[in-house]
């Protein structure tokens, strides 16, 4: 709960929308993920599924990296 006139009201342009973004834990987590996924739907050598996950996760990176730039 909050106390009576605690609040403060800001204009649109007083707030900073701006996300600045660790594109490379995004790459790791996202890569981790893929890893899981593979291995539990087809199983595999490591190598090969690291490969595959890190490869999946750059795109998925690359991907979202391009749309960020488009808005």
């Amino acid at each position: 709960m909050f106390p009576e006139g605690s609040f403060k009201f800001y204009t649109k342009d007083e707030l900073d929308f701006r996300v600045d973004i660790d594109w490379q834990h995004y790459r790791i987590q996202a890569a981790i993920e893929f890893a899981a996924q593979i291995l539990g739907n087809h199983g595999g050598a490591p190598t090969s599924v690291a490969k595959d996950a890190v490869d999946y996760a750059d795109a998925l990176v690359a991907e979202l990296q391009k749309k960020g730039e488009q808005q």
